[in-house]
């Protein structure tokens, strides 16, 4: 199949060349080793690059290595930005922005302390654009589940206050909640749960 597709393009490329199966073979390997271009990627972590480097000489002799420098602060934002401003979070959007510069900032810190820690102990730690892409992944699942722990607490409060039937509800945020029916021991347990929830909600 593949020698009876090359042989119309041979003939326009070498018209003096015969046409014979070993011609055309030749003329498909030459033009695919040409053309045919393979990208392959590797990471620094680990000694698993090291490893298959001396396994195999011709990722050293036979490639051209890009060495990709470290993303700067300003794409590391834009990057973090992507994930953040989609993910729904209980903050206002100046809060999200400081979030998202934070989030570039701190990338750039570890990355320093990552030389520091190698000028000092001359061992390699490295911290990659995935390192990077995990930490915002991890932020979000934290976040989710501090934000549903507080959100089971706020049940809870409503729950006991239910208990005291005839009692006054109040809810908020800045000031105790207390239920007025006389029961000491449900009203301490309604400003208890509150004040977790309070201290939950400033932790995120």
């Amino acid at each position: 199949m593949i020698i009876n597709d090359i042989r119309p393009i041979m003939k326009a490329a070498q018209p003096g060349v015969p046409d014979t199966w070993d011609n055309l073979y030749s003329f498909f390997l030459n033009r695919v080793r040409d053309n045919l271009h393979v990208m392959l990627c590797f990471s620094p972590v680990g000694d698993k690059f090291a490893r298959r480097a001396m396994q195999f000489p011709g990722l050293i002799n036979g490639c051209t290595i890009d060495w990709f420098l470290p993303w700067p602060e300003e794409a590391l934002t834009s990057v973090s930005g992507k994930f953040i401003d989609e993910f729904q979070m209980a903050c206002t959007e100046e809060v999200k922005s400081n979030l998202k510069l934070m989030m570039g900032h701190v990338h750039v810190y570890v990355t320093a302390a990552c030389k520091e820690y190698f000028e000092k102990f001359r061992r390699h730690v490295y911290v990659t654009p995935r390192s990077y892409l995990s930490f915002i992944q991890g932020y979000k699942e934290l976040y989710s589940k501090k934000w549903a722990y507080t959100q089971e607490l706020a049940v809870s409060i409503q729950v006991k206050t239910r208990c005291c039937r005839g009692g006054h509800q109040v809810f908020t945020y800045a000031q105790p909640t207390y239920v007025t029916c006389g029961c000491s021991c449900c009203c301490c347990c309604v400003d208890e749960h509150q004040r977790r929830v309070i201290t939950a909600a400033d932790r995120l």
